[in-house]
């Protein structure tokens, strides 16, 4: 009966459901405010090749005699529990580093702007902090900079709320796309483990030692694609 049990699809599929259930249960019960580069900094005024008729003028009529770039970023909180303004004990600021001036900053995305309603203040000439009127779980912000510079400048950005500090991350694949391949794999190593339990052959150890190995890696890899999607991934809810 066991020997049955163990060769059923659908015992393992159980299996399958039950391991993905307690990895959603464990997954990021926290607030994570986190951000990423979605476009990397692009030069868009070279002060050695331009022209000399072609002059860059900033809002009060000063001349701009560096290079300028524009990058974009996007901020969100990816726990998921809300980040209350009362949650902040050091603000949400975004810094040039070794860079002249920011020159200018737009909100070019936000998640439900008429709740969210976040908004961009300058502190000085290289930072500026963001505030917001909610911050829900996957709420967020996608905004561009132009700032003056080198190409060694760059963009940071930091921070502290209640439980967490600001951290930049890199987002996962499409959703849909990484949970496909994911359940392929499942599905796959419930095929193999049905297999490996019907055939298996004192007679034929090399055989069965390479399909133990392959159980076991499948399994490894599940387990660590779990950890990954469901405990540390970053999935970044601006991306349409």
């Amino acid at each position: 009966m066991f020997k049955n049990l163990l060769s059923s699809t659908a015992f393992w599929g159980i299996i399958g459901l039950v391991v993905a259930g307690i990895f959603f249960m464990l997954s990021n019960n926290q607030r994570e405010p986190v951000y990423t580069i979605v476009k990397e900094p692009t030069l868009i005024f070279d002060k050695e090749n331009a022209s000399a008729k072609l002059k860059v003028i900033s809002t009060d009529s000063t001349e701009i005699k560096k290079n300028i770039y524009v990058t974009t970023l996007g901020f969100w909180n990816n726990g998921n529990l809300e980040i209350k303004k009362e949650d902040v004990r050091e603000k949400i600021e975004m810094k040039l580093l070794d860079g002249e001036e920011i020159l200018d900053i737009i909100i070019t995305k936000q998640t439900k702007p008429k709740i969210a309603n976040f908004e961009i203040i300058h502190e000085s000439d290289t930072t500026v902090f963001i505030d917001w009127d909610y911050l829900d779980p996957n709420f967020g912000l996608e905004y561009q900079v132009t700032y003056s510079g080198t190409s060694e400048s760059d963009i940071v950005m930091d921070g502290y709320v209640l439980g967490a500090s600001v951290s930049k991350v890199e987002p996962l694949p499409e959703k849909n796309l990484s949970l496909f391949i994911f359940m392929a794999f499942i599905l796959y190593t419930i095929k193999e483990v049905g297999s490996f339990i019907k055939n298996f052959n004192k007679n034929h150890l090399i055989k069965n030692v390479l399909r133990s190995l392959l159980f076991i890696a499948s399994f490894i890899y599940i387990f660590w694609f779990a950890y990954i999607y469901f405990i540390q991934g970053y999935v970044y809810p601006l991306a349409v």
